[in-house]
This record gives structure tokens, sequence and C-alpha cells, in this order.
């Protein structure tokens, strides 16, 4: 019952059984991401699919109960505790960093760049499989070849997580809003793109940022080209990246804004930031989990709402 049915079948001799038991496991224990992620569903009852783990477990634990009353024969080689030891000990480490590389890693929103959409403390899982895989898509940078393979474009209003051109071990968190050819630039606070305002609806009243740096802004839903639409906060005072010279997105780059326009480090700081190449987005935001400092579990998408025009 602790070691689990993968475990219990090795020392069983049912290697075949032994490697059913772990893909359902995996294949169970990714549920959660993959239905939120398809159906963009909302519920906070989708939470307790974290629990379905359990199910294929304890069917093993009772299969091998009944395999195990009929067991004749000297263990195989692989039925001796020195291999299972290993076994139990290196392949939770295997797949754990094969979910991470391949499938949803998790990640802690540790500023106030993204409020509304995120919060200080958030817990997200990033969709590896969005937008196909990089050298710089594992956990653990390696030295492998450049380029991209299963690309897929990353849609404007995506909330992604990318790693810095200037420094590829820290990691950022912002929202795709301009692709490559794209001309972008700051009026007086209003995202324009290729010359035209970005919409923006009425003000929505005043919000409160719950960052270290709390201030009274204006909240704002805005709207770009796909229809993709989204809540913003703006302060009310005239910022640093109110106003920007016009920029070209290169080709394979992205321009990447944080929701909290005045608290957010992104693609208008040119030097810290700029424009992001395709290779270095690591994931699109899937689901926030839960919020550590709350200490609330959540289990909510952070897609934007999307009517196309």
């Amino acid at each position: 019952l602790l070691l689990g049915p993968v475990v219990g079948m090795l020392f069983l001799n049912r290697w075949r059984l032994a490697l059913v038991y772990l893909l359902a496991g995996v294949v169970v224990g990714a549920a959660p991401f993959l239905v939120s992620d398809a159906f963009d569903l909302r519920l906070n009852a989708l939470a307790t699919l974290q629990y379905s783990w359990i199910v294929p477990h304890l069917i093993g634990v009772v299969h091998c109960v009944v395999i195990a009353r009929g067991q004749v024969g000297p263990p195989l080689w692989y039925a001796r505790w020195p291999v299972i030891i290993f076994v139990w000990v290196l392949v939770p480490l295997v797949i754990a960093e094969a979910f991470r590389t391949f499938l949803f890693e998790p990640f802690e929103i540790l500023s106030a760049a993204m409020e509304p959409a995120l919060q200080v403390g958030d817990y997200v899982f990033v969709d590896k499989s969005a937008y196909g895989y990089s050298r710089y898509s594992a956990s653990i940078l390696l030295p492998l070849p450049d380029g991209r393979i299963f690309a897929r474009k990353p849609e404007l209003g995506d909330v992604v997580v990318f790693r810095l051109p200037r420094d590829p071990l820290i990691t950022f968190v912002k929202r795709v809003v301009a692709g490559p050819g794209d001309r972008v630039q700051m009026v007086y606070g209003v995202l324009h793109i290729n010359g035209a305002p970005v919409d923006r609806s009425e003000p929505a009243g005043i919000a409160i940022g719950t960052g270290l740096l709390q201030a009274a802004g204006t909240r704002w839903t805005e709207t770009l080209r796909n229809g993709a639409s989204y809540p913003i906060y703006d302060t009310l005072w005239e910022a640093q990246f109110d106003n920007t010279p016009e920029q070209t997105v290169p080709p394979g780059h992205y321009f990447m804004l944080g929701d909290n326009r005045d608290w957010s480090e992104d693609s208008r700081s040119t030097f810290e930031v700029g424009t992001i190449p395709v290779e270095l987005i690591i994931g699109r935001v899937s689901v926030v989990a839960w919020n550590e400092e709350r200490d609330t579990f959540l289990w909510r998408s952070v897609r934007p709402n999307v009517d196309a025009p």
C-alpha cells in the first residue's frame, strides 16, 4: 500500500503490469491539466481531479495482493530488492523531469506585474507542449541545437513564461500583445499597434494592487485584434513607459506586456527585456493552481476571452 503497484508488480515478477500501472498513474495524474487547458474549465470542482491518481494506485495494490496469493517460483533479477529500490528512487525523478520538460512545469509568481490575472504568491502550471520545444524548454539548460520542434505560433493574448535574452537563467511571465512585423508604441498609457490604438473598455472603477508596491489605478478591459480580451491595471499618474518610441517586432520575435502596466518591466524596456525570440518562450500558462500567501486552492484558467471578429 505504501510503495504502490509499480514496486509490487516488480516484486512479483510482473514487469509488464508494473509498466501498465506506471503509465496509468502518469496519465491520470496529468488529467487535471489536460482537461482544464483543453476545455478552458474554470470550475473549482475540477480541483478534485488532483486526487485521481489514488484510483489506479488502490486498484493496483488489490491486484498485487491477488497475484501474491498464488505466487510461485524464485524472483527474477528485476524482482530483487536492490533493483526495486533503485527503480523506486530513480523512476519518479525521471518521470518528474520528463513531466516538467514535455508536459507541465510549475512556477511561482513573485511580483505584481501581471495583476489582476496573476497575483503575488500564485503557483501556475505552464503548458510546455503549447508552442513546441526548444533547448530552453527543459528546467535544466542543456547544450542542445538551436531551433524549435513541433513549433506552433503563440496567439495574441496568451500569457507565457519566457527566458530573458540577456540572461536565460531568469524567467519572466507576460502577455503576448504583438507578433513579427507589428509596430508597437505606447501613447499616454494606451497600447498602439500598427498605428492604431488597441480597444479599451470604459474604466471599471478603481483597483488596488496587492503586490509589494500597492497603488490605486484604473481597471480596463483591453481587446486585441484577434478578439482576445483581458483586464489590465493602469495607475492614475504618468509612468515611465506610458510614452515610448515605435518599435517594429523583428521576425521570429514577440512583444510582451504585463497586465499591471505601470508596475511591469517588459518589452517596452528595450535594454532589460526587449522583444522575445520565440525560441526563448518556455510555454503557455495553463492554470493557476493555488496561492501560497492566501493559502487558497484556486485551479482557474488564465486564458483570455476570445470573441474573434
